[in-house]
C-alpha cells in the first residue's frame, strides 16, 4: 500500500516541468526515486506557464520559488537531494548553489558526499577543510554555507538547499532570503522531519506550508508526510499510511530495533520516537545536560600550559575530535574542543603527534573499547616514544566520568570554549543506564557524539590529576 501525503500542493496540470531529468538523474546514482520523492521532484521542477523577458534570451521560470517537504527519518531525503542539487547544476550555467544543514560541518559533509558520488564527467570535487565544494563543467559551483547569523550573507544564491530545516534560524533565513531576491529563477528547497514547539522558525514554514496547499496562487509547493497522532506512531500496523518508503529502503525489523534503543531511556526516549517515525512535532527533546547549565558554562578559554588531550571517534555518523581540559586559577576545569573532523579518523594519529611534539601533555586518554579502538595502536606508538601516558577507559571508568563531568555542571564548575560541534553534541545527547551509573550513548544520536565523549574523557582524566594528593599533603597527613 502506498502511503498518502496529509497535506500535499496539487501540481498544475499540463505544465512543462523538467522532471523527467530528475528520473534519470535518479537513475543514474544507483537509486530510482519512489513515488514520494517523484512527487517532490515533480514540484520543484514544475514551471510557469510564461516566459521570463529579464533574460536574454528568454526562459522559463520555476513555478515555485520554496518547496518544503517533511517525512520521517530514513526515508530518503538525502537521495532525493543530492539528485535535485546534481540535476539543478546542470540545467544552470555559473548556479550559485549552497547548502546549510545543523551544522556548517554536516553542510560541508554532505557536499563531500556529493562530490564522491559525481566525480566523473568533468565533475571536480575541493575538500579543503572550509573551502569545501563541487564544480560542475559548465561553470555551476555547490557549496556549504553555516546555519548561523553569517550564513547566506552577501552571497547570490541561484539555488538553495536546507536539510534538517527544523532547526533553522531567523538568522539564517534573514541571511538566505535576500540572497535570493535578485534571481527570478532561485529556488530554495527545505527537507526535514519535525521539530519541537521551539522550532519557531520551521513551524511557521509548516503553517504556511499547510495553507499554501489550499492557495492556487501561492509560491510555495509543500509536501507533508505525518502520523495522524502520537499513539499511532507506535501501531506498526499503520506505519504504511505515512512511511513512504517502509517496504522499499526500509523494514518494520528495522524501525522496531530503533524505536527499542531510543525507548530504553524512558524519559526522552518516547518523544523522540514520536517526532523521528511519526514526523509529529513534540514539546521538547528533553536533554541530558539541562541547557541552562550548558548556556552559563561556555567561557573564551586561553590556551592552557599543560593539558590532558581527550580522544575520541564516532560511527554513523562517522566522525573524530580531540579536546584538551586543565585546571583553571579559578579552581574550574577548562575544556577546548580544539579539533574535529566529519568521516574516517585516519587523521588523528598525525595531529596527536604534533601536538605531543609540540605542546605538553600530561597524559592521553581515550575509549578504544569502542570505534576509537582502529587507530589505539598507531596512537600508543606516539605516546610511547613521547613518554606519555595513554589510558584506556572501561566503560564504568566513563560512567564515572560522565556523572562528574553532569555534577560539575550542575555546580557550575565546568567552563568550555563554545564550538559548533560540541554544542549540538551535548544538546542530541542521550543516556544508557550501566548499573547505578550512566554514560552517554552514542548509537541514540543523530548527531556524532565524539566532540562531548572526548570533553568528558579529558575533564575526567583533569579533575582526577588536581584531586591527587601533593607530597606535603602526604607528609602532613
Amino acid at each position: 500500500m502506498v502511503a498518502k501525503p496529509r497535506f500535499a500542493t496539487t501540481p498544475t496540470k499540463g505544465a512543462k516541468t523538467w522532471q523527467t531529468d530528475l528520473w534519470r538523474g535518479a537513475e543514474s546514482f544507483g537509486t530510482p526515486f519512489m513515488p514520494w520523492q517523484k512527487r517532490a521532484g515533480r514540484l520543484l521542477a514544475e514551471y510557469r506557464p510564461e516566459l521570463c523577458t529579464c533574460h536574454k534570451p528568454a526562459r522559463l521560470l520555476p513555478r515555485f520559488k520554496t518547496v518544503a517537504v517533511t517525512v520521517p527519518r530514513q526515508q530518503g531525503k538525502t537521495v532525493l537531494a543530492k539528485v535535485v542539487v546534481d540535476n539543478r547544476a546542470r540545467v544552470d550555467s555559473f548556479a550559485e548553489m549552497y547548502g546549510t544543514a545543523q551544522t556548517r560541518q554536516y553542510a560541508a559533509k554532505h557536499v563531500i558526499n556529493l562530490g564522491k558520488t559525481l566525480q566523473k564527467g568533468g565533475v571536480k570535487l575541493y575538500r579543503g577543510v572550509g573551502n569545501e565544494k563541487v564544480v560542475w563543467p559548465n561553470g555551476s559551483e555547490y557549496r556549504p554555507i553555516s546555519p548561523n547569523e553569517g550564513g547566506g550573507h552577501g552571497d547570490s544564491i541561484d539555488f538553495m538547499l536546507v536539510d534538517e530545516g527544523w532547526k533553522l534560524s531567523m538568522s539564517t533565513l534573514g541571511g538566505i532570503a535576500p540572497a535570493m531576491i535578485a534571481r527570478p529563477h532561485a529556488q530554495m528547497l527545505l527537507i526535514s522531519t519535525m521539530g519541537t514547539k521551539e522550532s519557531s522558525v520551521w513551524n511557521g514554514i509548516v503553517t504556511e506550508g499547510r495553507d499554501a496547499v489550499e492557495n492556487p496562487d501561492s509560491k510555495m509547493a509543500y509536501l507533508e508526510y505525518s502520523a495522524p497522532d502520537d499513539e499511532t506512531v507506535l501501531d506498526d500496523s499503520r506505519w504504511h499510511e505515512w512511511m513512504p518508503a517502509l517496504g522499499k529502503t526500509v523494514s518494520k525489523d528495522d524501525i522496531h530495533t530503533s524505536m527499542k534503543l531510543m525507548l530504553s531511556d524512558a524519559d526522552m526516549g518516547p518523544s523522540e520516537v514520536v517526532r523521528a517515525f511519526g514526523n509529529r512535532t513534540v514539546d521538547t527533546l528533553v536533554t541530558v545536560f539541562p541547557q541552562e547549565w550548558v548556556a552559563a558554562a561556555w567561557r573564551v578559554i586561553e590556551p592552557p600550559e599543560s593539558f590532558v588531550l581527550g580522544l575520541d571517534v564516532n560511527t554513523r555518523p562517522d566522525g573524530a575530535s580531540l579536546t584538551t581540559a586543565h585546571q583553571s586559577t579559578e579552581g574550574t576545569t577548562a575544556l577546548r574542543n580544539i579539533e574535529w573532523r566529519y568521516g574516517s579518523p585516519s587523521w588523528v594519529p598525525e595531529v596527536v603527534g604534533n601536538i605531543l611534539q609540540q605542546r605538553k601533555v600530561t597524559v592521553v586518554v581515550g575509549d578504544f573499547g569502542g570505534p576509537a579502538r582502529a587507530i589505539k595502536d598507531e596512537v600508543q606508538r606516539l605516546c610511547d616514544n613521547a613518554g606519555i601516558a595513554l589510558l584506556d577507559r572501561l566503560p564504568r571508568d566513563l560512567a564515572a566520568d560522565t556523572q562528574s563531568f553532569y555534577d560539575g555542571l550542575r555546580e557550575g564548575n565546568v567552563h568550555m570554549q563554545k564550538d559548533e560541534p560540541l554544542y549540538h553534541a551535548i544538546l542530541d545527547s542521550r543516556k544508557k543506564d550501566i548499573g547505578d551509573l550512566w554514560l552517554v550513548a552514542r548509537r541514540h544520536m543523530i548527531q556524532d557524539a565524539s566532540p562531548i565523549i572526548s570533553a568528558i574523557l579529558a575533564f575526567g582524566q583533569a579533575r582526577a590529576l588536581s584531586e591527587v594528593p601533593t607530597l606535603k599533603e602526604l607528609i602532613h597527613f
